[in-house]
């Protein structure tokens, strides 16, 4: 299958059959897609298995997920080389420069970003 690239334009267009489905249905479509790709389709947890795994993640707050995708993406970047460490005073400084966008351009941001990580 090609790369899909990240027009937006582009990709509404090859998303649109997708856009009838209700967010509860896109959720419930991306859970099924990310356990096929993370433990292949031949070993897929069923929902209930997936559903007791991840009892831990229902409470956390949108901030407390944030923060460990952070981490998560930071530690990623220590084992690619790409920094040294995740000290949250260095990080704090680094981002300084992008805490002047609003919370939407930095989503925006984002979802770009992921769309060019889901290239490679």
């Amino acid at each position: 299958m090609p790369v899909l690239g990240c027009d937006v334009e582009e990709l509404l267009e090859l998303s649109s059959c997708y856009l009838c489905f209700s967010e509860r249905e896109l959720l419930a479509a991306k859970a099924m897609l990310q356990e096929e790709f993370f433990s292949g389709a031949a070993s897929a947890r069923t929902p209930a298995e997936l559903a007791a795994d991840s009892v831990a993640w229902k409470n956390l707050s949108e901030s407390q997920r944030l923060a460990i995708e952070v981490r998560q993406l930071c530690n990623a970047n220590v084992i690619l080389g790409e920094r040294t460490d995740c000290d949250a005073n260095t990080l704090a400084e680094q981002i300084a420069c992008y805490c002047g966008l609003s919370k939407s351009q930095l989503e925006a941001i984002s979802y770009y970003l992921t769309c060019l990580q889901r290239q490679t």
